[in-house]
């Protein structure tokens, strides 16, 4: 009987000592009982493939030059072979990254928020489903330069401008995402990379 006690309290305090044990406090505990069973490297992501990204947020908005934006931040991220589709082909992409601008609001300050999937070439699920957010600065917009085609027409409104700063903000914070992401390995599921 007196044995059964013993091993039962030492039991309860290994379960004490394993629960107060030091851990990365920059990850969850969900996150610490993966990083055994993850890959420490991701796959070979050198080539993303930016398919056109698509307007679902039920209002008008000029999306021309925006997967050039996309793919010119990436390459500019590490990932030096990132192009559009369209000028790819779909041949020799390591990964493709689907996207809409889910929503596009504010009036003076714009906020836009984009949906995203990274995918990879050999797999059919997606390794990243993400939402990325951005908004404009709501100074002075002209002095912002941005590098998609259309903001290039000194003829763009002030509210265009601001939906234009709102988007590559979104634009800049989804690169940001699939970064952190690949830094720590792409693993098939783990909660947001913020």
């Amino acid at each position: 009987m007196n044995r059964k006690i013993w091993i039962g309290i030492a039991g309860a305090a290994a379960v004490v000592v394993l629960w107060k044990a030091p851990r990365d406090r920059d990850r969850t505990p969900l996150e610490d009982s993966l990083a055994f069973s993850t890959a420490a490297t991701a796959p070979p992501m050198d080539t993303v493939c930016v398919e056109p990204i698509q307007n679902l947020s039920h209002h008008a908005a000029n999306l021309d030059g925006v997967e050039e934006e996309l793919a010119n931040r990436l390459r500019n991220a590490g990932f030096s072979g990132s192009r559009r589709i369209l000028d790819a082909g779909g041949k020799g992409c390591e990964a493709f990254i689907n996207a809409e601008l889910v929503d596009l609001s504010g009036r003076g300050r714009k906020t836009a928020k984009i949906d995203f999937r990274l995918t990879l070439a050999s797999e059919q699920a997606p390794r990243i489903s993400s939402s990325a957010a951005g908004k404009s600065s709501g100074a002075s917009l002209t002095k912002f330069a941005f590098n998609f085609r259309a903001a290039e027409n000194a003829a763009q409104t002030e509210q265009q401008q601001a939906e234009r700063e709102a988007i590559s903000a979104a634009i800049e914070e989804q690169v940001h995402q699939i970064r952190v992401a690949y830094q720590r390995g792409l693993p098939s599921w783990l909660p947001s990379a913020q």
